[in-house]
């Protein structure tokens, strides 16, 4: 074989060792560049197959989320409809005038919620106590007299109203989402 060396490499004038690691380098070098052009296949393989793994991965994720996204936009939807019903009712509440509301008067009204200093209360007796501490009430009309009605909290009632339909509405709104 050193022949077929010497004589491929002849002209370039080098001695016979110097010829033969000439030729055991390029044979090196040819088999190092094989293998690292086999790596470099394979690796590009590899990556490929991942990422053709990793989109259909993704694919199935973002399929799952679009559908979680889809039904959260679908029930956002039903809490806005059903909140501008509840409001409209609401609105159309408004309309109607309200009727007024008169707090009775007493004949002999009491400044104080307080039961007086010495008086029985009623809530104290025991069980099976008889009904003698129970206040009696007037029959009839037991406002202050005619002509004497109390005021008139109607509107203030419709206001406190409004706005506990409105919180209500605002509530069911986003428990609904």
């Amino acid at each position: 074989m050193s022949s077929l060396i010497a004589m491929v490499l002849k002209w370039t004038g080098l001695s016979q060792g110097m010829m033969e690691l000439i030729a055991i380098g390029v044979v090196a070098l040819g088999s190092g560049g094989t293998v690292l052009y086999w790596h470099h296949q394979v690796y590009a393989s590899c990556l490929a197959a991942q990422q053709a793994a990793d989109a259909k991965s993704s694919a199935k994720v973002q399929a799952a989320a679009d559908a979680q996204t889809a039904q959260l936009q679908k029930r956002a939807t039903t809490a806005e409809s059903n909140y501008a019903k509840t409001k409209a009712a609401i609105d159309a509440l408004a309309l109607n005038p309200v009727q007024p509301v008169r707090l009775c008067i007493g004949p002999n009204p009491i400044r104080s919620g307080l039961p007086q200093a010495g008086s029985a209360n009623a809530g104290n007796a025991p069980a099976g106590a008889s009904s003698a501490g129970l206040q009696q009430l007037p029959e009839g009309n037991s406002g202050g007299g005619p002509g004497a009605a109390g005021p008139d909290i109607g509107p203030m009632l419709a206001a406190l109203a409004a706005s506990a339909d409105q919180v209500g509405a605002t509530l069911t709104e986003f428990q609904s989402r």
